[in-house]
């Protein structure tokens, strides 16, 4: 088992039980205050810095252009951030490329790297509501609840039920059938297989 599963471990166990049992469990905290002190004013500063400009924090390349058309309903003015426009059979070569790597990854790799993900997403919870709130007209705190540790408890629900789903059935066996004064004895090896890739 990789670091990573390691790091995300007890989280995993935590979630996976509170699914068994179906009892209440947020990992993350809904109030701004559990988080980073200046982390308001950091969100603010983020979301200020993002106006007018493309939008340069994806990692994806070739791109066909930028578009974008949003308009803050509390400013009621464009917000002219810009975001990459993609040929579509790019998008879905890019995920054939990567999802080469994913198949082959363990149950608890794929859990880990969701996990760690989600780890990231709440450190930047602050840039997210501002962003949710010129765009939705949502309250800064509605913001921050639904996309921020809301959004990340429903996504950490769905990966716990996945690495379950996962863990379900054991990866090796040895299968044997009895046949009169001999068996037959077969090592099984089971391999997870990918469903195919959507574009929406």
């Amino acid at each position: 088992m990789s670091t990573t599963f390691e790091t995300h471990k007890a989280l995993l166990d935590q979630a996976s039980q509170a699914v068994i049992d179906r009892n209440f469990f947020a990992a993350y905290p809904e109030h701004p205050k559990a988080y980073a002190e200046d982390g308001m004013a950091k969100g603010a500063e983020w979301f200020n810095n993002q106006l007018n400009n493309p939008f340069g924090e994806l990692l994806q390349t070739g791109e066909i252009g930028f578009k974008g058309t949003e308009s803050s309903p509390y400013t009621q003015e464009l917000l002219n951030i810009s975001y990459p426009v993609f040929e579509t059979e790019t998008l879905i070569q890019k995920a054939k490329a990567t999802q080469r790597t994913w198949k082959n990854a363990t149950p608890e790799t794929r859990a880990a790297v969701l996990i760690e993900s989600l780890d990231r997403i709440k450190k930047r919870f602050f840039d997210i509501a501002y962003a949710t709130m010129h765009t939705s007209g949502q309250s800064f705190m509605m913001s921050f609840q639904a996309s921020g540790p809301h959004a990340n408890d429903r996504a950490l629900e769905a990966i716990v039920l996945g690495y379950q789903e996962l863990k379900r059935f054991p990866a090796n066996a040895d299968w044997e059938k009895p046949m009169g004064k001999i068996s037959v004895k077969v090592k099984k090896t089971w391999k997870l297989i990918d469903s195919s890739l959507a574009c929406l």
